[in-house]
């Protein structure tokens, strides 16, 4: 129940994923998966010296550093179990199944006007336009929860583009309707882009395969057609809207997620290490005058964060640590043959490019959906077996 209720009723940031490290830990000994830890603790404790030597925060920097060892040992937790277990296809049938359910509880609040707040995003998603509720259920933006559906929406959307079954649509369907209601357009665009970058890549047999042929040509006909009669019908619909602000420069959500990120964490590296960073835990210290000074802030705003994972890894970890992230990522993608797989493929395409437009460091689903594009798990997607009768 981590996937849903992760920071449900927690206070300060936490999240049960921290809390429950003792536990993890524990998991890991009784599966000898401790030993496989070495790696990462060996390149946290390099750079943690690094970064004590240049100089940091200490307070901010053991509770930032604390944080990321639990990370490293929840996902490492997660891995452990995901490779060994033969329920993974029952867990993710059963999620979406809570998710549609908790979807509708969501409608259900909104029609009726009770805890609103719970389920629904109740902050303006672009400059001039009104509030749109938009559904988060437990988490506490609209965005982080669309990402959490990635992993359910390509298996079904694959699954069903193979073979219509009945109750597979109907879950596609519902996983559709809840990223619909997210009216998250970066991981709507991720999962559009993703997935038309898998079809690019195999075109020559999804065209050949007569299974995918015929109904990718009536899922390009049905979204072009709606697509069509949304803009001629709704020609001021919030998609049309926010399309047309992410044009002209004016969605400030979409320029802070992106090169405004990018912009303010090379502003600080330049006046620090550009090589090995600033260290966990520094930004909101370091960075704040720097983010002031960019967006002219006439206060000093609560929050100082870079809402973009490789924004924040640059400023971390530095130039060399942002390149070594880079070259691990695609060492995975060609150790495990990731492309032979259209689900892990759509998945680390999906991540991949997401990392580069929101999220940040310490996103827990993030890194899940990493170990799920990498380790080979699915066979049934792998093209091998995919593209027969």
């Amino acid at each position: 129940m981590i996937f849903f209720f992760n920071k449900v009723l927690l206070p300060f940031g936490l999240q049960y994923s921290i809390l429950l490290t003792p536990f993890f830990i524990y998991y890991l000994h009784q599966k000898d998966g401790l030993n496989k830890l070495r790696l990462p603790f060996i390149l946290l404790g390099i750079y943690s010296l690094i970064h004590l030597c240049i100089g940091v925060v200490i307070k901010d920097f053991m509770i930032s550093t604390t944080i990321m060892v639990s990370l490293i040992i929840y996902v490492a937790t997660f891995f452990q179990y995901y490779k060994s277990s033969i329920y993974v296809d029952a867990i993710i049938k059963k999620l979406t199944q809570l998710n549609f359910g908790f979807t509708l509880l969501a409608l259900l609040s909104l029609i009726s006007n009770q805890f609103v707040g719970i389920f629904w995003y109740l902050v303006p998603f672009t400059a001039g336009y009104q509030v749109i509720p938009r559904l988060k259920l437990f988490e506490l933006e609209a965005s982080h929860y669309s990402l959490m559906l990635l992993p359910l929406f390509f298996y079904y959307f694959w699954l069903v583009l193979k073979k219509l079954d009945r109750t597979n649509v109907l879950l596609f369907l519902s996983l559709a309707l809840s990223l619909t209601l997210s009216f998250s357009l970066g991981v709507i665009a991720v999962v559009v882009l993703s997935i038309s970058l898998v079809l690019l890549i195999h075109a020559l047999r999804f065209i050949r395969f007569k299974a995918t042929r015929n109904k990718l040509g009536g899922l390009i006909l049905i979204a072009g057609l709606g697509l069509f009669l949304l803009f001629i019908l709704f020609p001021d619909n919030p998609l049309l809207f926010r399309i047309h602000n992410i044009l002209s420069g004016a969605d400030t959500s979409g320029r802070g997620r992106t090169y405004e990120a990018f912009e303010i964490g090379w502003q600080v590296l330049q006046v620090n290490n550009p090589y090995f960073g600033i260290g966990l835990g520094q930004f909101k210290i370091i960075g704040r005058e720097i983010l002031i000074y960019y967006y002219q802030f006439s206060g000093t705003p609560q929050v100082a964060r870079l809402p973009n994972c490789m924004a924040e890894t640059l400023v971390v970890y530095g130039g060399i640590g942002f390149a070594l992230k880079l070259l691990f990522q695609c060492f995975l993608f060609l150790k495990f043959k990731v492309y032979n797989n259209i689900y892990q493929l759509s998945l680390f395409l999906g991540i991949f490019i997401y990392q580069f437009t929101g999220s940040y460091l310490f996103n827990s689903m993030e890194y899940i959906i990493w170990v799920m594009a990498i380790y080979p798990k699915f066979s049934s997607f792998h093209c091998a077996h995919y593209f027969k009768s």
